[in-house]
């Protein structure tokens, strides 16, 4: 008798996790209900919490600009960035993920989702009282660099961004889009430095960004290419370390 109350409780602990869990993806393949305020520009939606500052056409074209020099845009494609200006709200759809500037689900990618921000003065509210390299990693940079994990699943498909290309090459080309501008020989002079910004230990990607720089502007391959190839980020490095 106690065995079989021990597996019904089981069993029904098994089911609400799997109802909760449920729910969670629900909400996060149609999260829209949760922000009052929406902006559109082209094919670019963003959502908040808050009451959307004036520089949002300003911000948003940016955006644009940014992730349309990815040969993975498509103007046929909606972009959606949601961003959670209550902590509550963020903490409930980043879940385990709570100190991340953004995040993307794969198996949602129109969805992107953005920390607590400051949108008027375009930049994010980090989870530290400092974050490295926030001049470059603005607002833009975040939500620019989500869309660019978004744009990579619908163009490569799912199968191959779980399975079949190493993290190295997502995260290194998503901040490659997301950035404005990248000084290839000064990382590179840091990362023969041993920099802690070039180490994968710092949460940075500036190495993965490096790495693919050297491979498409230095060794001429196109970004389909090095997807395709899907090289280890050390034989890369090793590579770079080697030039005098």
């Amino acid at each position: 008798m106690k065995h079989f109350f021990k597996s019904k409780l089981v069993q029904r602990g098994f089911i609400s996790l799997f109802v909760l869990a449920s729910l969670y993806g629900m909400i996060l393949f149609s999260p829209s209900f949760l922000y009052q305020y929406h902006f559109q520009r082209e094919n670019v939606r963003i959502f908040s919490d808050e009451e959307l500052p004036s520089n949002i056409d300003e911000l948003s074209q940016t955006v644009l600009a940014r992730i349309k020099k990815s040969a993975y845009y498509n103007a046929q494609d909606e972009y959606k960035v949601f961003i959670s200006n209550r902590n509550w709200r963020w903490r409930f759809v980043a879940n385990l993920r709570p100190n991340a500037g953004g995040f993307n689900i794969k198996f949602f990618p129109k969805n992107s989702f953005i920390r607590p921000s400051v949108i008027a003065e375009n930049r994010i509210i980090p989870p530290r009282a400092t974050m490295a390299d926030a001049a470059e990693r603005d607002l833009v940079y975040f939500i620019s660099h989500e869309i660019t994990h978004s744009m990579m699943v619908n163009h490569t498909g799912l199968f191959t961004s779980l399975f079949k290309t190493n993290s190295w090459i997502e995260e290194g080309y998503a901040d490659l889009i997301g950035k404005k501008t990248f000084d290839y020989m000064g990382n590179l002079t840091q990362l023969k430095s041993n920099e802690k910004r070039l180490q994968i230990s710092s949460g940075l990607y500036v190495r993965y960004h490096l790495a693919l720089v050297y491979l498409m502007e230095k060794k001429g391959m196109s970004f389909a290419e090095i997807v395709d190839r899907n090289p280890l980020l050390e034989e890369v490095v090793e590579e770079m370390l080697a030039l005098k």
